[in-house]
C-alpha cells in the first residue's frame, strides 16, 4: 500500500476451490510485524486473481476462477484505512494535492523537491505494480524522509538501480493527519 503496510486477499485453505475460501483481506504491518483484518470482498479471488495498488491509493482487486469453480470476470475496490476521516463517519478524508514534481527522468541518490496544497509530513514512493497469477512481483515501496514538513520539501531517491530499479514509480505526499495525495508519476533511470 502506499503506506508500507501490505495487503493481501483472495485463495483458499485448500486450493483452487471454494472450501476455505478466505473473503476478508489482511494487512500486514512491517513496523508491528502484525496481520490485521480488513474489509471482505463480495466474491472469492482465486487462481488468477489480481490486487494492484491505484495512484489514487486504493486497491484494485479482480479476476480469478481460471480454471477453477468461479470464471471472475469483475473486479472490486478496496479503500484503505489511510483514504477516510478518523472520526468514524465513513467519510474520506480531505486530500493534499502535488502541485509541483519532477516532470523528467531522476537519477539514483539524487535530491528532487515537491510542493503541495498544504504541508507535507511524509513522502512514499512504491513502484508501478505488474501483477500476474496472483502475484505482483515488482512491487518496491519505499520511505522518502522529510526533514522539515512543509509545503514545499527535499527528498533524496533511492541509492541505486539495485534496490529500485528503472522505471516508473508512484510518488505520494502525506499531510499530517495521515492522509496521502493522488500519486504523481515518476521515473528512475
Amino acid at each position: 500500500l502506499a503506506d508500507g503496510k501490505v495487503f493481501l486477499n483472495g485463495g483458499s485453505s485448500t486450493g483452487n476451490d471454494l472450501v476455505g475460501m478466505a473473503l476478508d483481506a489482511e494487512l500486514w504491518d512491517p513496523v508491528t510485524k502484525v496481520w490485521t483484518t480488513a474489509a471482505s470482498a463480495a466474491t472469492a479471488r482465486l487462481y488468477h486473481s489480481t490486487a494492484i495498488l491505484l495512484p489514487d491509493g486504493s486497491v484494485f482487486t479482480g479476476g480469478g476462477g481460471s480454471p477453477g469453480p468461479l470464471l471472475q470476470l469483475n473486479g472490486e475496490i478496496y479503500y484503505p484505512p489511510y483514504l477516510f476521516k478518523t472520526d468514524g463517519s465513513g467519510e474520506l478524508a480531505p486530500r493534499p494535492q502535488i502541485t509541483e514534481a519532477p516532470v523528467t527522468v531522476v537519477g539514483w541518490n539524487q535530491d528532487f523537491s515537491i510542493t503541495a496544497t498544504e504541508n507535507i509530513s511524509r513522502v512514499t514512493m512504491v513502484r508501478l505494480g505488474n501483477a500476474t497469477h496472483d502475484l505482483n512481483n515488482e512491487t518496491r515501496f519505499f520511505e522518502l524522509p522529510v526533514a522539515t514538513a512543509g509545503a514545499t520539501v527535499t527528498v533524496r531517491s533511492p541509492v541505486s538501480g539495485n534496490v529500485a530499479p528503472p522505471g516508473f514509480y508512484m510518488l505520494f505526499a502525506w499531510n499530517a493527519a495521515g492522509v496521502p495525495s493522488m500519486a504523481k508519476i515518476l521515473r528512475i533511470g
